[in-house]
């Protein structure tokens, strides 16, 4: 009797050391579906095997779920539990290929190869790393917040802005147009002035007598002829009177004031406009970005880069390329929180010789001071810059 349990026990021993060889490998997510049984469904609902083809080290499922602890299938995925430290997935091709890829060494159960378990150690390096991030994120985040507090009344009151610079621009429309009407005056007074003149000292030349117009500039005309009338005449009315050449001149000088002006409200008006296409956060935090530009050098090029409107590549010796202008469509602030999805995109750019227009992905970093971090050409004419603000410290 002793002796039957016996070997129950060992039976036993051995169907639970070859149930663990089953199931090496498995996401415990998963663990449902390699549950002992007659037979194992594929994953993904294309096939149906024996139970004992589990990690047998040939690759029944096309989607390589019969094999999660060889590396029989080429699209297989092996867990490793890394206790003490993030699980991951793996490869299937890693799997007892002589290197330690999970930090329990579990991925080298049967290579022969004595691995270290590092995960203690790795977990107090990814402890320390993630202390140091979380006091730069504080740190930025302060910053962001003060940053924040002295963002310019122009961003915060679009509407307004737009109201009273629409609203001067209407008033020097309008000064503009009195302008004109004088203008018009006075161009046709100066046509008419020679002739009433003339008409004037041939009207006092035909009377028998003639007094004096004033004790000074008279027009005496026993003594002068009809010439030296119109001269007299023409001195007094001017002496009197606006000078049309000097009232001219005058309302040309106007003209080019109210030009001037008008030009720097249309500018600030555009820009206002142009700020309110613009998605700048809910704190309008992103507003100091605007119109700012930082730069980057590097052995053989500057690297310029202008949040809201494009980035540029300038040669040493002088030549610039412009590596793509900004894609408004794609800014969206409420998704930069996610860490995923903090991007600028800039497209559009100069085309490269025989290849496609010039591209960048601008990768935003949390940082205590603004800069750009690293710049490098992923693929040809394609670019990923990695810039960090502590605008990115959430």
């Amino acid at each position: 009797m002793v002796k039957f349990c016996f070997l129950i026990e060992i039976f036993l021993f051995i169907l639970l050391i070859k149930n663990q060889e089953l199931t090496i490998g498995i996401d415990p997510k998963d663990s449902q579906h390699y549950l002992p049984k007659k037979t194992f469904n594929c994953l993904d609902g294309n096939g149906e095997i024996p139970y004992s083809y589990i990690n047998d080290d040939y690759c029944d499922c096309l989607d390589g779920s019969d094999e999660p602890g060889t590396n029989a299938c080429s699209n297989g995925k092996f867990f490793c539990h890394n206790e003490g430290l993030d699980p991951k997935k793996i490869p299937s091709s890693r799997v007892n290929d002589g290197y330690c890829d999970c930090c329990s060494g579990e991925d080298e159960y049967n290579s022969g190869v004595e691995c270290i378990n590092t995960c203690s150690s790795e977990h107090l390096i990814k402890k320390t790393k993630n202390e140091k991030k979380e006091k730069l994120r504080k740190k930025g985040s302060n910053k962001r917040e003060q940053m924040i507090n002295e963002i310019d009344d122009l961003f915060l009151n679009i509407d307004e802005e737009i109201e009273k610079s629409e609203g001067k621009l209407e008033i020097q429309k309008m000064k503009k147009e009195k302008l004109k009407q004088r203008k018009t005056q006075i161009l046709v007074y100066k046509k008419q002035l020679p002739k009433l003149i003339e008409n004037y000292c041939n009207l006092l030349l035909n009377k028998t007598k003639i007094k004096k117009i004033e004790k000074k500039n008279t027009c005496l005309l026993k003594k002068k002829d009809l010439l030296n009338c119109k001269n007299d005449l023409e001195m007094l009315i001017k002496s009197k009177f606006d000078d049309p050449k000097r009232s001219l001149k005058k309302i040309k000088k106007q003209f080019q004031e109210i030009g001037k002006k008008k030009k720097v409200i249309d500018q600030k008006l555009n820009r206002i406009k142009k700020i309110q296409d613009l998605d700048l956060g809910e704190h309008f935090e992103f507003s100091y970005w605007f119109e700012k530009c930082f730069e980057y050098n590097s052995d053989k090029y500057t690297y310029k880069f202008c949040p809201f409107d494009k980035v540029e590549q300038k040669e040493k010796k002088g030549k610039s390329f412009n590596l793509g202008k900004f894609k408004s469509k794609k800014w969206k602030t409420k998704k930069l929180s996610h860490r995923a999805k903090r991007w600028m995109l800039f497209d559009n750019g100069d085309r490269c010789n025989n290849g496609p227009k010039r591209s960048t992905k601008i990768k935003l970093l949390c940082g205590y001071s603004e800069k750009i971090v690293s710049i490098k050409e992923t693929s040809t004419c394609v670019y990923e810059m990695r810039f960090q603000s502590p605008l990115m410290c959430f």
